[in-house]
């Protein structure tokens, strides 16, 4: 009965009876997933769970241990995925080499950096007016064009950044569409605390 349960809530009632031999690579994946917690642990360690999964998969088996985590369970996820981890928890223990280089709230790690300078992406419908009124300031280190349509500001404070932004485009009437930051997230932390670049 748990075994049936453990497969069903990884959505492998169907392949029950299947050999594993058949199942794809994201099948295997989840079928070792409902074998960690057949058993209803309180703890389960998972190395790299979502490898050679599926978009589908993908989203299976990140459903179910963010369940198994409401639910009480702890759950230490070991990855180099780094946008993998993210999609899973916001709590992280970054390890380089042998040595933890931070732990915590990945946006609390990330304000132990800010030294660094933040780039801020934007898009919008005149981004060379924008462009004009936000090199004014001083915090803003530089300004480039992605195409016609958008931006990435360079800057030292990305608080000001924030905050000075809304207030010019409705001075102005710009129409911004999207705003957002590639270093808000592990990978521009890996980057950031060791120096060199991941790849995925």
């Amino acid at each position: 009965a748990r075994a049936e349960e453990a497969l069903r809530s990884m959505s492998l009632q169907d392949a029950m009876f299947r050999r594993l031999a058949g199942f794809s690579k994201g099948m295997r994946q989840r079928v070792k997933l409902a074998q960690a917690f057949v058993h209803d642990p309180d703890v389960i360690l998972l190395d790299e769970p979502l490898t050679g999964c599926d978009p589908i998969a993908r989203r299976q088996i990140t459903q179910r241990i963010r369940a198994l985590g409401e639910a009480g369970k702890a759950i230490l996820v070991s990855s180099h995925v780094l946008y993998e981890v993210q999609a899973l928890t916001p709590e992280i223990v970054l390890i380089y080499r042998g040595q933890v280089l931070a732990e915590g709230n990945v946006y609390r790690i990330r304000e132990l950096i800010d030294q660094h300078p933040h780039h801020v992406r934007v898009a919008c419908d005149r981004p060379r007016d924008l462009a004009r009124e936000l090199i004014r300031e001083s915090h803003v280190v530089r300004v480039e064009f992605d195409g016609d349509a958008s931006l990435t500001i360079e800057t030292r404070n990305p608080d000001a950044l924030y905050d000075i932004l809304p207030k010019i485009a409705l001075g102005t009437g710009i129409k911004v569409s999207e705003l957002g930051s590639p270093d808000n997230n592990l990978e521009a932390v890996f980057a950031y605390l060791t120096g060199e670049e991941t790849r995925s």
